[in-house]
C-alpha cells in the first residue's frame, strides 16, 4: 500500500509539474505583448464606447438645420468670397462639434494638449481673414468674420459675454449689408439668416456651457479621445429653441441703433 501511495503522489506532482511548465511559458508571452503597447494605444483600441452627450448631440443639431439654411441662403448670392467664408464657417463648425465630443469623454488636458485639441478650430477661424473694403460684398464678409470667432466662447471662462460681444459685432454688419441691398430678398435672407445661426450658437452656449465646457473627470487622456473612433449617435436630444427670425431683425434694426457708424 505504501508504494502504490508513492507512485500516486509522484503522478500528481508530474501533473503539476506539466502545468506549472505550461504557465511559465504563457506568462511571459501574454506580458511580452502587452509590454508592445502603450497604455495610450491600448485606450484608444478600445474606442469610447459611450453615448453622445447631451451637448454633442444639441449642436450637431445646429449643423444639421441652422448652419445648412444659412448656405443655402449664402449660395443664392452667387460671390465666390462669400462661398468661400461659408466653407470655412463648416469648417469652423465642424472642427469645434469634434472637439466637443473629446470634451464629452475625456478628462481636462493640460494647456499644451488643449491647443492641440483647440488647433481645427482656430486653424478655421484664423483662415476667415478681414475682407478689402474693396469688395462688393464687403459687409456680407465681415459680419462673418466677425461672428465666426466667437466659436472661440469654447475656451472662455465664461464664455455668453464673449460670443454675445461677437454676435453684436456681427449683427452691425449685417445690418449696413441689408440696409446697402435695402429691398433685395436674396441679400435680406443672408442677414437674417446668419444672425440666427450665431444666436442660435448663443443660445447653445447659454443652455450647456454658461460656465464654460466641463471635461469628464473620468474620461480618458484628450489626445486618445481624439483619435478615438467616435460612438454611435444616441437617440436625438432636444435643442435649443429655435430663434424666432422675424423678432430677431427687429430686435438687430433697434438694437444697432447708436453704435459705431
Amino acid at each position: 500500500q505504501m508504494a502504490d501511495r508513492l507512485e500516486s503522489l509522484v503522478g500528481r506532482l508530474e501533473e503539476v509539474t506539466v502545468r506549472l511548465e505550461r504557465v511559465a511559458g504563457i506568462v511571459p508571452e501574454v506580458a511580452a505583448a502587452v509590454a508592445e503597447q502603450p497604455a495610450a494605444v491600448q485606450a484608444a483600441k478600445a474606442d469610447v464606447d459611450v453615448p453622445m452627450a447631451p451637448f454633442v448631440e444639441a449642436y450637431a443639431k445646429l449643423l444639421q438645420g441652422p448652419l445648412v439654411t444659412f448656405e443655402k441662403a449664402a449660395s443664392a448670392l452667387k460671390s465666390a468670397p462669400v462661398t468661400k467664408a461659408v466653407e470655412l464657417v463648416r469648417r469652423g463648425f465642424a472642427a469645434q462639434l469634434e472637439m466637443l465630443r473629446v470634451v464629452s469623454v475625456a478628462k481636462k488636458p493640460e494647456p499644451q494638449d488643449l491647443m492641440t485639441v483647440c488647433q481645427p478650430t482656430a486653424d478655421a477661424m484664423a483662415e476667415i481673414n478681414d475682407p478689402s473694403r474693396a469688395e462688393p460684398l464687403f459687409n456680407h464678409l465681415k459680419a462673418m468674420a466677425e461672428g465666426v470667432q466667437g466659436l472661440g466662447w469654447i475656451v472662455q471662462p465664461t464664455p455668453v459675454p464673449f460670443l454675445e460681444q461677437m454676435v453684436q459685432s456681427a449683427d452691425f454688419y449685417g445690418q449696413r449689408a441689408r440696409m446697402a441691398h435695402k429691398g433685395d430678398d436674396t441679400h435680406v435672407q443672408f442677414v437674417v439668416l446668419w444672425s440666427a445661426l450665431m444666436h442660435d450658437l448663443e443660445a447653445y452656449v447659454k443652455e450647456f456651457h454658461r460656465t464654460g465646457v466641463v471635461w469628464n473627470p473620468k474620461g480618458v487622456a484628450a489626445l486618445v479621445a481624439r483619435d478615438a473612433k467616435p460612438a454611435a449617435a444616441a437617440p436625438a436630444a432636444a435643442a435649443p429653441a429655435p430663434v424666432d427670425r422675424d423678432a430677431l431683425l427687429a430686435g438687430v434694426s433697434g438694437g444697432l441703433k447708436g453704435l459705431r457708424k
